[in-house]
């Protein structure tokens, strides 16, 4: 049996302030439009604005309210959400911003309000809405000037979850300005960050690669070259790492020589006391580091998930 109910909206009097209410359904049980998948749900609003109501109505918790609305992923709907009462405002507009994907340029976004130029404008005449963002991915080309991106990694100082993405696979770390590359610098700093993703970036410095591997809680990497030499111009003075990582992700874009003498250091430095899942997309056959790293890798045995892919020829297989 199931009651089907509506947030709705009445006014009592002419300067009453409206307030959602919940009405039940009375009638054959029918289920409302809900996704489980994922956690997904699509709320049912309707607004009564009649002077008078003869059905029985009562107030919806705003714990409930919140709850709700943090489960909607709806863009449309949590904008109507905002409109329709004070109520709402704060908590759509928290769900709305909890997570941004912005591009240097409109050529790459394909609209305007996708730029970091709009959203660089929008939080500075409404600056509680850098507040929200909990999530903030930044998809870059080759420009010029970068002001905007560097102002909004200065706005949003409460993001816990970071990606940096080349706009194509030819883009690389020296296509930032210095000043950009600064402002990456003290964006990873923040004790907020825990998650840090890099996609398709050409030449990252190595000293971000370990910075990256014992400050964070997960770090991820897809469509990333590193370089050989460790490159100085990304350095994280006077903060000591702390072993963090319980989630690393390599793609199979790096050797596997490499990564075995990348894992072997952070194994010596013990960086790696707390890493649970592993998972590595090996590029060829694996080399005689390989070896090395079964047999003095200690992190391998605390692991609680390794996940391992050879890509041999043309054709990429899973081990059992």
């Amino acid at each position: 049996m199931a009651t089907r109910c509506f947030f709705t909206m009445r006014k009592r009097q002419e300067n009453a302030t409206c307030l959602p209410r919940v009405i039940p359904f009375s009638g054959p049980a029918q289920h409302p439009r809900q996704h489980h998948h994922a956690k997904k749900m699509r709320v049912m609003i309707e607004f009564n604005t009649s002077p008078s109501c003869s059905q029985t109505t009562m107030f919806l918790p705003q714990e409930l309210l919140e709850t709700i609305l943090e489960q909607v992923n709806d863009g449309a709907s949590l904008k109507r959400c905002a409109l329709a009462s004070k109520s709402l405002l704060v908590p759509s507009q928290r769900s709305l911003f909890r997570s941004l994907y912005l591009y240097t340029t409109a050529n790459i976004s394909h609209q305007p309000s996708g730029t970091c130029e709009h959203a660089c404008a929008l939080f500075t005449s409404s600056p509680h809405l850098a507040n929200y963002v909990r999530t903030l991915t930044l998809c870059m080309e080759r420009v010029e000037g970068h002001t905007a991106f560097e102002r909004v990694l200065q706005m949003l100082h409460l993001i816990n979850r970071l990606g940096l993405h080349g706009s194509s696979d030819s883009f690389r770390w020296d296509d930032m300005s210095p000043t950009l590359v600064s402002s990456i610098l003290h964006a990873v700093q923040r004790p907020a960050l825990q998650c840090f993703h890099l996609k398709r970036i050409i030449g990252v410095p190595t000293s971000l690669m370990f910075y990256a591997a014992t400050a964070f809680r997960v770090f991820s990497l897809e469509r990333v070259e590193i370089l050989d030499s460790d490159a100085a111009s990304f350095l994280v003075p006077n903060i000591p790492p702390t072993a963090r990582l319980e989630q690393l992700v390599i793609p199979a874009a790096f050797r596997s020589d490499t990564v075995c003498a990348f894992l072997l250091r952070l194994n010596t430095e013990h960086s790696l006391i707390y890493l649970r899942r592993l998972v590595w997309r090996i590029y060829r056959s694996p080399s005689q580091h390989w070896e090395r790293l079964l047999q003095e890798a200690t992190f391998l045995r605390t692991l609680a998930h390794l996940e391992l892919w050879f890509t041999l020829g043309t054709s990429s297989t899973r081990p059992h």
